[in-house]
């Protein structure tokens, strides 16, 4: 099978989940490797931040989906941006006043400013969510917006519209003109409506995770720089890169 796109994931896939916003950035490593796939075909990023956050991060890509496919831009410049109701950012500063100071709420924004969802992190906050965030997410949910909980994580997701990144890959393979299988790097659930439409799912391994991720293979983020090179040196034939490195773990 030839590889035709690369599409990933950013947080966890290709750069560390566990830092600081402003520190987060794709290892040299893996970058240079990335760099090398991006020169023969077409590499997309598809993410939950939004674009001013991973543009610059994400040098190599030939296209953004970003928060979760609200906007999707391509390198010429070109793009869209979903519309989205005008209450948003009501309603978020209603319930920000009621949140615990040691919740971090992180904005993501459309190129023209618009607010498109919102991340809040109670990773600081004793075991259970706070009942401030429960009420938060009530609130969310009445106005109508997408609200994403991940089994594990100690974030929650609201987004301004329905999306998911299926729906984001599929936009990206046609204005791409992708005419292949297209590979796929994911990290947690939110990259299953991904994975299910690629011929070839990764996840980067994190064992807690692995039996909820609709992939074949697994491989560690240490070891996916190795991959993306023997990929390129394979010629972009997938199973001639696997007997390369041999590191790949099957998880069913």
């Amino acid at each position: 099978m030839k590889v035709a796109g690369l599409f990933t994931d950013y947080d966890g896939t290709l750069a560390p989940a566990d830092v600081r916003r402003e520190d987060s950035a794709v290892p040299g490593p893996l970058l240079s490797a990335l760099s090398q796939v991006s020169s023969r075909i077409p590499v997309a990023v598809v993410t939950s931040k939004d674009f001013e956050f991973v543009k610059p991060r994400t040098p190599f890509a030939w296209a953004w989906a970003t928060v979760l496919g609200l906007e999707v831009r391509l390198r010429d410049g070109s793009g869209r941006l979903a519309q989205v109701s005008g209450n948003f950012r009501e309603i978020l500063t209603r319930v920000r006043k009621a949140l615990p100071p040691d919740i971090i709420v992180e904005e993501k924004h459309g190129t023209d400013g618009r607010l498109l969802g919102v991340s809040l992190d109670w990773a600081s906050t004793p075991n259970s969510p706070p009942l401030e965030l429960k009420d938060a997410e009530t609130e969310f949910k009445a106005g109508g917006f997408q609200i994403n909980k991940y089994v594990g994580e100690r974030y929650t997701d609201v987004y301004a519209a329905p999306i998911d990144k299926g729906m984001a890959v599929r936009e990206l393979v046609d204005l791409l003109g992708v005419r292949g299988p297209v590979m796929y790097l994911g990290d947690n659930e939110a990259d299953n409506a991904a994975f299910e439409e690629c011929e070839i799912p990764i996840c980067i391994e994190r064992s807690q995770r692995a039996d909820r991720l609709n992939c074949d293979l697994a491989v560690r983020p240490e070891e996916l720089p190795g991959l993306l090179a023997a990929l390129v040196t394979s010629e972009f034939e997938f199973e001639g890169a696997l007997a390369r490195v041999g590191k790949v773990t099957r998880t069913k």
